[in-house]
């Protein structure tokens, strides 16, 4: 999804700018944090506009990647999907401008026989709204009837064991 934030003129001038400027704007409220940090230059941040810019001067700094292209590739999910053994929901708006259709993991989601994947004609990044003025989102409805679902499905005994987290 980074590619396509570069890739068309609404993602490269509007959305990953206002995303980077927000993302900088948080982190210079907590610069106390990193007064003698020798892993996030200050003036390398200051100077990011985009969030590629931003996670190069500070995100893959601070979990240890040494490009943001390896950060990116490692912090994906889709590389991890045919490894999950537990029931999966993938929920994704087909007119999202940030994780386009075409970046979909459908083979991964449709290899995997825990995986499912749902898509809608619209619903954008964040969105699924209820209506046009709506705070509202409608897809918390459908996500909560998977997970009660699977709760309901799921005939283990409850045990707090490190054992029972195990997620194979």
């Amino acid at each position: 999804t980074m590619y396509n934030m570069e890739r068309g003129y609404l993602q490269r001038k509007i959305y990953s700018p206002t995303m980077g400027a927000s993302l900088k704007s948080i982190f210079l409220k907590h610069t106390k944090m990193f007064v003698d940090s020798t892993v996030v230059d200050m003036e390398e941040v200051k100077r990011a506009v985009t969030i590629r810019q931003f996670d190069d001067s500070v995100t893959r700094k601070i979990f240890g990647y040494r490009t943001v292209q390896e950060y990116y590739r490692m912090g994906s999910s889709s590389q991890r999907l045919l490894d999950i053994k537990r029931p999966f929901l993938c929920l994704s708006a087909l007119d999202d401008p940030i994780a386009v259709e075409w970046c979909i993991p459908r083979d991964e989601i449709t290899e995997n026989p825990f995986g499912l994947l749902a898509t809608t004609s619209r619903g954008g990044h964040l969105g699924w709204f209820q209506g046009f003025f709506s705070q509202d989102r409608w897809c918390t409805k459908p996500l909560e009837e998977f997970c009660l679902a699977m709760f309901k499905a799921d005939t283990r005994p409850i045990s707090k064991s490190p054992e029972y987290l195990k997620y194979n």
